[in-house]
């Protein structure tokens, strides 16, 4: 198996049978893999990202998520969804670790709390039905930021169906390697990682990702029906407000921006040590070896043709004396 079908399998997860979508896998996992994928800078091309969408539920906790369309070079398209949601075992009640923001929690309408009891229970389903399970972390709710390759160009999973809206669609001047995608999604997940309904969730995990890709790739932003309603949570068929639980964080934004180039900047360092310490430093060895050949050869035939421009010089000397020679002859024998 060629190194470029091994980087295939890594750089997304496989579909399952033939209509199944991908095994769901952590961010953190998939960044690993997709690290370990290239042996070239060349191959960091393979796959680039062409558009994100970010799409949110309008039932439930209206859960936030990002679909993205991938080109992969000479194997058509692909669509990636990631998202955040709580690990299911930290779901059970509204705890103070689970908001995040006690005070924030009290402060709420029983009417609010009550409602929020209620969508909890529903994402405690869709938690069971497509959400990896992972061990307990006692001081705080764990997330669960994943990606899956699905079927449904938009990112709908095969398991169940959600009703959503979309908030807004990025499309990029220049696709960029899905790669800086891979690494941008860690490098959030890795901010926090911890799950906070009123603080760092869905919302959150969405609005970093895109705030932090855009800071860095040129992209046409087309909004959405609900782009306005991004970050926020409705309390159905009470008369409140949307509640606006998340909103841009520019200082945020650019921290994780910074650790985001300076992780691309030491991969692209380390792809370069690799492909040098391999097949491309042998490709630079052999191409190397190839040129000096050249010279070599180009060398020898200059030297042919001198040794033979030098022959027909003197064979054209020689020719030149022996007309003179004839002629000198001539004319002595007029002479006489």
């Amino acid at each position: 198996m060629t190194d470029q079908a091994v980087g295939w399998e890594l750089e997304l997860p496989p579909l399952i049978n033939g209509t199944n979508d991908s095994p769901s896998q952590a961010i953190i996992t998939w960044k690993w893999c997709i690290s370990r994928s290239y042996s070239s800078p060349d191959d960091i091309q393979n796959a680039t990202v062409e558009a994100i969408r970010w799409f949110k539920n309008v039932e439930g906790l209206e859960h936030e998520f990002l679909v993205v369309t991938v080109q992969r070079r000479g194997r058509g398209t692909a669509t990636l969804r990631l998202e955040r949601r709580p690990s299911r075992d930290h779901v059970d009640n509204i705890t103070d670790d689970f908001v995040g923001n006690p005070e924030v929690l009290e402060q709420l309408p029983a009417a609010i709390h009550e409602q929020l009891r209620r969508d909890v229970e529903q994402e405690k389903k869709a938690l069971s039905r497509h959400v990896v399970k992972i061990p307990d972390k006692k001081e705080n709710v764990q997330n669960n930021d994943t990606i899956v390759q699905v079927r449904n160009s938009d990112g709908q999973l095969s398991c169940c169906f959600e009703k959503v809206s979309l908030v807004a669609t990025y499309s990029f001047e220049t696709p960029f390697p899905l790669r800086d995608l891979v690494f941008a999604a860690s490098e959030v997940s890795q901010h926090s990682d911890a799950y906070l309904l009123l603080l760092q969730q869905c919302y959150w995990f969405c609005r970093t990702i895109v705030g932090v890709i855009v800071k860095n790739y040129p992209c046409a932003i087309e909004e959405g029906p609900v782009f306005k309603a991004s970050g926020t949570y409705t309390v159905k068929a009470l008369r409140f407000p949307p509640l606006q639980i998340n909103q841009d964080n520019s200082n945020e934004v650019q921290t994780i921006s910074d650790k985001f180039k300076e992780s691309i900047q030491r991969h692209d360092e380390e792809i370069l040590k690799k492909y040098m310490d391999g097949a491309g430093g042998k490709a630079i060895e052999k191409e190397r070896a190839d040129k000096e050949e050249q010279r070599r050869k180009d060398a020898e035939e200059r030297v042919r043709r001198v040794c033979k421009e030098r022959d027909e010089l003197n064979e054209k000397v020689k020719q030149m004396e022996e007309e003179r020679e004839r002629r000198k002859q001539t004319q002595a024998g007029s002479f006489n």
